[in-house]
């Protein structure tokens, strides 16, 4: 799987998040984000149809870093109910997990979308939770790249592709274009 997501990015000449954040005409990029996004949509609906019929609410688990940076599936797993930990970044996630006592089994697992083997969040990404979200800690904050470098130890290279992540990504925290005729 992993060569693979290395030979595409090589092929279409950009980082493989982007180009699933920017969608195009490759078909083999094509049939696999709708692969991937399809199992996220039908788990999503299943939920709904449990939370449904024991007049539930749904709760999502999207967090902050998740969010800002597109690594969900727009109606898939960015719907629910409710998202009571949305406005936590996933190191503050851990940071509550550890607090609640969750068991290390859990805890150690790195964080995966469980939906493709061998699929794990920080490879897609392209860097740890760690460093992701004092970068994007640091944009909000309106800090410059220089401070954020120095703050976060990331590369020049590493916040601009974060950036772009954030800024690619912004069409997926929108509701529907509604025409209103």
């Amino acid at each position: 799987m992993h060569k693979k997501r290395k030979d595409l990015s090589a092929r279409l000449k950009k980082d493989i998040f982007i180009a699933n954040l920017e969608g195009g005409a490759d078909r083999e990029l094509s049939k696999g984000i709708a692969f991937y996004r399809i199992k996220h949509r039908i788990r999503s609906t299943i939920l709904f149809y449990y939370s449904e019929l024991n007049n539930y609410l749904f709760a999502g688990c999207a967090n902050k870093s998740e969010w800002l940076t597109g690594f969900f599936v727009k109606y898939g797993d960015s719907i629910a109910d409710i998202m009571p930990i949305i406005s936590l970044y996933k190191t503050q996630v851990f940071e509550l997990s550890r607090y609640l006592k969750i068991p290390d089994y859990i805890l150690e697992k790195a964080p995966s979308p469980d939906l493709l083997p061998g699929l794990v969040d920080e490879a897609v990404l392209g860097i740890s939770y760690k460093k992701l979200d004092l970068i994007l800690d640091c944009f909000e904050k309106g800090l410059s790249t220089d401070e954020i470098i120095n703050i976060s130890g990331a590369t020049e290279e590493e916040v601009k592709r974060i950036s772009l992540y954030t800024e690619k990504s912004g069409y997926l925290r929108k509701w529907p274009i509604l025409l209103e005729l």
